[in-house]
């Protein structure tokens, strides 16, 4: 019997030697990767999301083009268009001329294709979106937005998931919008982001919100 006592106590202590080796060899592992956002040049500069670190509201117009030079395939002044790789470009100057205003990364529309990026990609990096900008009529996607950028995120089946794939995103510069997403719980006439639920319901809150985009639709 007496030995019968000590065998809660041996294996309380094996378990907590275990615990112990686990918790260690947990903080001997190499931290996880960041996520891959390389396509076409993507990366994140203090905080925000860039293009060959050309960042909205910081980089000027001359220096976007500086910068981005060997990938501009048509030039319209006020704008301008590129190729970086599989993804288009899209570069967009302020009233004054002088500052970059907009800049879109976007898979090929004539095929209807997606990048490279995964949902889940900018939910590691950024978290959970502010709010529904749109919801797509004919893509069935959503528009999601960010403090300093939005996502068109394509949907499978009427639903989107960690692994949708990005069909589009939009860097704009915006000086009430940062990275530490500040502006999420002021926004008014939008509708709230509702997780993982199906377009259709976003759908029809977008239908009984009094819905305005402040992004501006995406350019084409």
């Amino acid at each position: 019997m007496r030995r019968l006592r000590w065998v809660p106590l041996i294996v309380c202590l094996v378990l907590i030697v275990f615990l112990g080796s686990a918790v260690l060899y947990g903080r001997a592992m190499p931290a996880p990767a960041a996520p891959d956002l390389s396509e076409a040049g993507l990366d994140v500069c203090n905080g925000k999301l860039c293009l060959f670190h050309v960042t909205p509201g910081i980089t000027t117009y001359d220096q976007a083009k500086h910068a981005l030079a060997p990938y501009i395939t048509r030039d319209e002044t006020n704008h301008f268009h590129g190729q970086v790789g599989g993804a288009e470009i899209r570069v967009e100057t302020d009233g004054s001329g002088l500052e970059t205003r907009a800049i879109q990364v976007q898979a090929p529309y004539n095929v209807q294709s997606s990048l490279s990026i995964r949902f889940s990609q900018i939910i590691q990096q950024f978290g959970m979106p502010c709010y529904i900008a749109d919801v797509g009529i004919r893509s069935g996607g959503l528009s999601l937005v960010y403090p300093s950028f939005s996502i068109q995120v394509s949907a499978d089946q009427e639903r989107i998931s960690l692994d949708s794939p990005i069909s589009s995103i939009m860097l704009v510069e915006d000086n009430n919008l940062d990275a530490a997403n500040r502006t999420c719980e002021s926004a008014e006439g939008v509708v709230p982001w509702r997780g993982f639920a199906s377009v259709q319901v976003y759908r029809s809150l977008q239908q009984n919100s009094q819905w305005s985009e402040p992004y501006g639709s995406y350019p084409r």
